[in-house]
């Protein structure tokens, strides 16, 4: 007999719903907004000082660095006018 795991599945399915809406590839604006909306405030991890050397951040995850391409839908030739 196995354990039950419903924490598990609702992880699951959390996950697939955000994969779906694309909350993958959403910028630090639409995540802020997202976060006025909820009156959700989240504070960054550590305050950077002035003494600390800043060094170039590389790009962050789900941002994407070239535009999107359309997608191109196919119609056939049948159904167009």
């Amino acid at each position: 007999m196995r354990e039950r795991n419903e924490a598990l599945d609702t992880r699951v399915y959390a996950r697939a719903a955000a994969w779906i809406m694309g909350a993958d590839r959403w910028d630090e604006a639409t995540w802020r907004r997202l976060e006025a909306q909820a009156r959700v405030e989240t504070r960054p991890a550590s305050p950077v000082t002035a003494t600390e050397p800043v060094s170039p951040s590389p790009p962050t995850a789900g941002t994407p660095t070239t535009p999107r391409r359309k997608r191109r839908a196919y119609t056939p030739n049948f159904m167009r006018d």
